[in-house]
């Protein structure tokens, strides 16, 4: 069973806020560079065996102690994109993440505040049997 509430957490500092909107805009990054030689052949050379995807997230109706608990945690805690964290989504699964933007930004409306971000997150990798 999901819950409605996300959180992140980094030391000994963890912070709960409102789940986000559906949807969740996945994007599987290119683990593969590719060349051609003058021969033709074209030649591909994995990267990294890292795995992970990143994802797009929008949050509404924030609430505004929310709203300033995931502003310390961006800015002071964690201090933008370089540092990683862990990040449950509402379906409780835990994952490593790196914030990819570097600012934070939002907008208020009454007494709820919306924003959005994307998040680096190590993938769950699957190794496929050969047949």
């Amino acid at each position: 069973m999901g819950s409605t509430h996300v959180t992140l957490t980094l030391g000994g500092t963890t912070i709960e806020i409102n789940g986000p909107q559906a949807p969740t805009d996945v994007v599987c990054p290119p683990q593969y560079a590719t060349a051609r030689a003058q021969s033709g052949k074209l030649w591909a050379y994995k990267g990294s065996d890292r795995y992970y995807e990143q994802w797009a997230m929008r949050f509404g109706e924030i609430t505004g102690d929310q709203w300033q608990l995931l502003n310390n945690f961006f800015y002071e805690v964690v201090g933008g994109p370089n540092v990683p964290f862990t990040y449950v989504h509402t379906d409780g699964v835990s994952y490593e993440a790196y914030f990819l933007d570097t600012d934070l930004s939002g907008s208020r409306q009454n007494d709820a505040y919306s924003t959005q971000f994307r998040l680096e997150l190590a993938a769950q990798h699957v190794d496929v049997p050969a047949s």
